[in-house]
């Protein structure tokens, strides 16, 4: 039972994680989408 508890705080604490950064990016303003895709942008095309 505590074995299953610990696997699951494992997953969720990173969702969380990023929840919470999501969210606070929301609040400031800050376009997370437009920055992860320049930066996938300039990672795949080499300048």
């Amino acid at each position: 039972m505590v074995f299953l508890l610990d696997l699951i705080l494992d997953f969720a604490r990173p969702l969380l994680v990023v929840t919470a950064v999501v969210l606070i990016a929301q609040i400031l303003g800050i376009d997370l989408a437009g920055i992860a895709l320049s930066y996938l942008q300039g990672v795949l095309s080499p300048v």
